[in-house]
Order: structure tokens, then C-alpha cells, then sequence
């Protein structure tokens, strides 16, 4: 592991408490590979490493380690550094998160969170352990069904930095109802008049909130998808399922069939 390998310089630098210089190491790793450092290194000393990376970087990180490793991180950071890591992290990273953590300490990180992020974290809490709805996130993108390519376009270069996946755009209708959807690609290489209808796809797959995980195993595995849509019991458009979820479920259960 390459924790092992930097673990004897990391250690030193720490305890001759020179920041700068840790920081310029682990800043130049991926953030998959600061999570393997930290994974190796004793607890004390995680959230050192942490809180001296830069904010968005740290966050990534946080999102690459352990459960219990993140458990133990919120346990020692500042309330401050919790409050911006769980703010800026994707809604079903931090929704695995607080459904493992004790309901005290659920409640307690919950009021870290801006108002928006609770709201969005409460939602994905309300649904039953092992649904659709714990692993789904709510950013994607809902368009009209009477807009233009050029709308459409206008519309993505306001809100597209935010939503996680942006390969696929879902039309609704004026009630949030998931109608149809199309795919980016068609959308950039058409010419800027064209309407959203003439752009559409033929067949809809959907995924119900409240269904357990393994219908979202089977129908990625049917499909061959890497991104699908949740609505609720009213086909109301409430968030999607990205294939880099089904995978870390898939791993989950073959580690616990092992």
C-alpha cells in the first residue's frame, strides 16, 4: 500500500508539525490514493492530514475512505470542517454516511448542513434502509418538453456544473412527471431551432424509490446503462442512480457473500 511506503516521512513531517510540506506531498496524488495514506496511518493522524488539504480536494477524499474511517474523522474534526465536507458532498455519499451513523449523531450532523442540503439528506433519510432511495442522488437535470435545443443549452450552462451526471436529460411535464428523456450527445450536435420533441427517445427505464437495491442491480445489468432514473409511486421525477453506485453495491455483496 502506499500509505505504508510514505508513512515514516508522513509521521515525521507531522510531528515536526511542518503543514507546508505535507500539504505539497499529498497534493500532488489523486484523491483515490490520499484515501489509501490515510487508510494506513494511525487514527490520530488522519484528521491532521485532512484538515490541512485544500477543501475541495479533502472533500474527495472523504468521499474515497471507509464508513468506519468517516465515522471516525466526524468524531475528530471540528464541527466547522464537518459542516463544509457533508455540505459539499454528493447527497447518496453522505446519505450512506448518516444512515450508519448512531441517531443522535445523525441528528447532530444533520443540523450541521445549510437548509437545502438537510432538506435534500431528510428526503433520502425518509426512505426504507436498503432502497432505491438511499442510493439516488437528486442532481440531475429536468427539462421541458417544449423548449428548443437552444433553451435547453441556455438552461445547462446555468445549473449543469451542479447536477452529477449530464449524459442524459429528463423531460417532465408541468407537474415533475417523468415523460421522456434523450441523451446529451443528440442534443449538441443539433442545430439550435430544433425542438426537444423531434430529439426524444423511444423507450423509458425507470427505477421506483421505494423499490430495494437489488431491482437496480437487475435492470443496470439488463440495460446496460450508466445512468438511470428514480420517481415515486406518482412517476414523479425525484433523482437518479448512477452506475458508479450499482458498482460499490455490487462489491458490497460479493464481499459479504465471501
Amino acid at each position: 500500500m502506499i500509505g505504508n511506503l510514505l508513512q515514516p516521512e508522513i509521521t515525521e513531517l507531522i510531528e515536526q508539525r511542518n503543514f507546508n510540506q505535507l500539504r505539497e506531498i499529498l497534493s500532488e496524488f489523486p484523491a483515490p490514493e490520499i484515501a489509501e495514506i490515510l487508510a494506513d496511518i494511525p487514527a490520530a493522524d488522519k484528521a491532521v492530514l485532512l484538515r490541512i488539504l485544500p477543501h475541495q480536494l479533502a472533500t474527495e477524499v472523504f468521499e474515497y475512505l471507509t464508513i468506519e474511517d468517516q465515522e471516525n474523522l466526524v468524531q475528530a474534526l471540528g464541527n466547522e470542517q464537518v459542516a463544509r465536507i457533508l455540505n459539499e458532498m454528493p447527497p447518496d455519499d453522505r446519505t450512506a454516511l448518516l444512515e450508519e451513523m448512531p441517531a443522535a449523531a445523525t441528528q447532530k450532523l444533520l443540523n450541521l448542513l445549510s437548509p437545502h442540503e438537510r432538506k435534500v439528506a431528510a428526503d433520502l433519510l425518509g426512505y426504507p434502509k436498503d432502497s432505491i432511495g438511499r442510493r439516488m442522488t437528486p442532481e440531475y437535470v429536468a427539462i421541458q418538453k417544449n423548449w428548443t435545443v437552444e433553451e435547453v443549452l441556455a438552461y445547462l450552462r446555468r445549473v449543469g456544473r451542479d447536477r452529477e451526471s449530464l449524459n442524459q436529460l429528463y423531460v417532465v411535464d408541468e407537474k415533475g412527471v417523468l415523460v421522456a428523456w434523450m441523451r446529451l450527445r443528440n442534443l449538441v450536435v443539433a442545430d439550435l431551432n430544433t425542438p426537444v420533441t423531434e430529439l426524444l427517445e423511444d423507450q423509458l427505464i425507470t427505477l421506483r424509490a421505494a423499490d430495494d437495491q437489488e431491482s437496480a442491480i437487475a435492470t443496470f445489468k439488463k440495460y446496460d446503462l450508466t445512468v438511470l432514473p428514480v420517481v415515486d409511486s406518482h412517476d414523479v421525477l425525484v433523482g437518479v442512480v448512477t452506475v458508479d453506485d450499482i458498482l460499490d453495491l455490487l462489491e458490497k455483496e460479493t464481499t459479504e457473500d465471501i
